[in-house]
């Protein structure tokens, strides 16, 4: 979805950042949390499973138009994963989340220090929206949660996206 959306801004000026944890940094975080967990790390092999189903099969269902089937299953597998796993959970969406929602957070500083109007399109995955929204709300809860969570605050990738003149 991310490469299909890069690709649909098309022949135009502007900056694409990434802001989320690499896969490096969020399999680091979890694994740094199986020390803590020890003996009940088994429901990895409970949760994996029904959680991460073949992709195919979404799709296909998507596409079919059983759109809200698709998110209410998605949404139920999320809301087991967060009751079966909080520490894991913890990893994929709050960390994510705090970090995500700060560095959006610096974008629009420093659009602002540069006397430009911030306008940002933010294409996060669907289990983010709501928690990066409610941080963003009140931004002295990103602090708190950087905080909480201990992470450290690192600014987003820029990638520069120019146009090119075809002749």
């Amino acid at each position: 979805e991310f490469i299909a959306a890069t690709e649909a801004i098309g022949n135009v000026d502007t900056n694409i950042w990434l802001i989320d944890m690499s896969e490096h940094e969020i399999s680091q975080r979890i694994r740094q949390l199986r020390h803590r967990m020890a003996l009940r790390w088994t429901w990895l092999s409970r949760v994996r499973v029904p959680y991460i189903p073949r992709e195919d099969d979404i799709t296909r269902l998507w596409e079919q138009g059983y759109k809200d089937e698709v998110l209410n299953s998605e949404q139920r597998k999320l809301e087991m994963l967060r009751l079966e796993a909080p520490h894991v959970w913890r990893v994929l969406i709050d960390e994510r989340n705090a970090l995500m929602a700060v560095r959006l957070a610096w974008i629009a500083s420093e659009k602002l220090r540069e006397d430009e109007e911030p306008k940002i399109l933010a294409l996060v995955g669907a289990a983010h929206v709501d928690g990066i929204k409610a941080l963003l709300k009140e931004p002295i809860a990103i602090k708190e949660n950087l905080r909480r969570l201990s992470l450290t605050f690192t600014p987003p990738t820029l990638i520069r996206r120019i146009s090119v003149n075809a002749d």
